[in-house]
């Protein structure tokens, strides 16, 4: 086509639409429009391919659609959707909704969102995109929910990594928090995102030191997912060379599937957690079924287990992704507020592990377990085959933190509890007071779950440095005297959930 027939295209009875060929959703919105009774109404240019008309550039074109109606009349961005859905009489009402005046000023900037990632919305690298979305909205959310975490302005004590750390002080430690909010939200809409992506790591992974609470779980994966995505270079031009982001934060999934299901195996968790948490289920269930159910504890953690082995083999990934699927629900059911309503930080987890397994695993075909597992990758997947897929089993032998081993609910896990009496009590500040309980006894024991869950939402993490930390605190509060006691009840033995306990005085911690 010429110059000439281009322009010739401005006085068509049809309207024409010029649009980027090489955008897989754009080509996608076209070939569906090619495809409908209302095709025949439209001319398509492909900018890639076909000439333009003389009075636009191929630059103009690239950053949003065009399209020309039937008087010659230019319209651009959310305009020109607007005057294809036109041509649509079930669709007709949208356009009419569009141009209200306030859903017009509005449109512009949720079309130039979409334009900016539409070359990763769908096709080759829609798997990464989603994956940043889900991540960003996850931790978003996690953040929201445990905002005191990560403050320095609270009575839970901070436990950092070292000493020689000083103190973050009130409002700098707000100015953090709302700056990792900020540059979430910055890699949730960029389409670019990878120095906000680096930035984040950096100021929570720092942040992180200055207190070990912060190592829940959920956190824990996320900070590795999001280094992995820093790696990308998130260039539309590059959407092959996001296999081995992607195989990293498969590697991170599966691990903490086979762990968790590995740590579930003792009688704590078949005889305590799982019956709690599956609780607001078996009261839905036939008198003759509670028990039936009730002992399904005994295969829950081999199906955990089998669900992380079950994604790395071709053969048994939609089985895996289904059953996946299934346990997360149930468990949002159970803990969720239908349920326990208990530990709502772990929610938007839930969540965002069910949309993982699905973008990551989902009709992936092709894909071999040695690109997962592999130490002939980058250095950070060999970092991360190490954090997480080998150091957890040091966590059996308790040379390595259960939080970091996927021990969440698995009943293998320590436990504290701190007798301070009453007049002890008496001397703490207020904040830390209303933390205690059974205050009518002599001898009261501050419950530091409790205390955790209260202020920060969280659980506490579950190592004695945290505990001894805790119990200092209240120490030097009450005059270190000998009213304060700590008692840290080690991990259980796997068959007769026997723990080792040890006591301390202030003076010895």
């Amino acid at each position: 086509m010429s110059d000439r027939q281009a322009d010739d295209r401005t006085h068509s009875s049809k309207k024409t639409v010029l649009y980027d060929g090489s955008c897989p959703m754009c080509a996608a919105i076209l070939e569906k429009i090619n495809r409908s009774p209302q095709g025949d109404r439209f001319d398509r240019v492909d900018i890639t391919t076909d000439p333009l008309p003389s009075f636009l550039t191929k630059g103009e074109v690239e950053k949003e659609i065009h399209l020309i109606d039937e008087k010659g009349q230019l319209h651009r961005n959310a305009a020109a959707i607007l005057k294809i859905l036109e041509e649509y009489p079930r669709l007709g009402f949208l356009a009419k909704i569009g141009r209200l005046p306030i859903i017009r000023r509005l449109l512009p900037i949720g079309y130039d969102f979409v334009a900016a990632n539409r070359h990763f919305i769908i096709g080759s690298a829609s798997r990464i995109y989603w994956l940043k979305i889900v991540l960003s909205l996850a931790c978003i959310s996690g953040l929201l929910l445990s905002k005191k975490l990560w403050l320095t302005s609270r009575s839970y004590p901070l436990t950092p990594v070292s000493a020689f750390l000083p103190t973050i002080p009130f409002p700098l430690d707000y100015v953090l928090f709302v700056l990792m909010l900020v540059l979430l939200v910055a890699v949730l809409v960029s389409a670019r995102p990878r120095r906000c992506l680096v930035a984040f790591v950096v100021v929570s992974g720092l942040l992180s030191l200055w207190d070990q609470s912060r190592w829940q779980p959920w956190f824990y994966q996320y900070l590795f997912m999001f280094a992995a995505l820093a790696f990308y270079s998130w260039r539309a031009t590059d959407a092959n060379a996001q296999g081995p982001t992607l195989n990293v934060c498969r590697l991170i999934v599966v691990s903490i599937y086979v762990w968790s299901g590995l740590q579930k195996i003792n009688v704590n968790f078949v005889e305590g957690v799982f019956p709690w948490m599956v609780n607001p289920l078996i009261g839905l269930l036939p008198t003759g079924l509670k028990g039936i159910a009730l002992s399904l504890g005994v295969v829950v953690p081999f199906l955990e287990m089998g669900i992380g082995i079950g994604l790395l083999v071709g053969r048994f990934r939609r089985v895996a992704v289904g059953l996946a699927l299934a346990m997360h629900m149930l468990i949002l059911m159970c803990i969720g507020p239908l349920g326990h309503n208990w530990n709502s930080v772990v929610w938007p987890w839930n969540v965002a592990m069910a949309l993982f397994v699905v973008i990551l695993f989902w009709t992936k075909k092709g894909l071999r377990l040695g690109e997962i597992v592999t130490i002939r990758a980058s250095l950070f997947h060999t970092l991360v085959l190490v954090l997480f897929g080998i150091m957890p089993a040091f966590s059996l032998v308790e040379l390595w933190d259960s939080y970091l081993s996927s021990a969440l609910y698995s009943g293998n896990t320590a436990e504290a509890v701190l007798h301070v009496s009453d007049a002890a009590i008496g001397r703490l500040p207020t904040k830390m007071q209303k933390f205690a309980r059974g205050q009518t006894r002599a001898s009261d024991v501050v419950s530091i779950s409790r205390w955790s869950f209260k202020e920060l939402n969280v659980p506490p993490y579950p190592e004695h440095r945290i505990f001894k930390n805790v119990a200092r605190t209240i120490c030097t509060h009450a005059g270190n005297t000998a009213e304060v006691t700590l008692t840290v009840h080690g991990r259980p033995h796997w068959r007769t959930g026997t723990r080792a306990t040890t006591r301390y005085e202030c003076s010895t911690l």
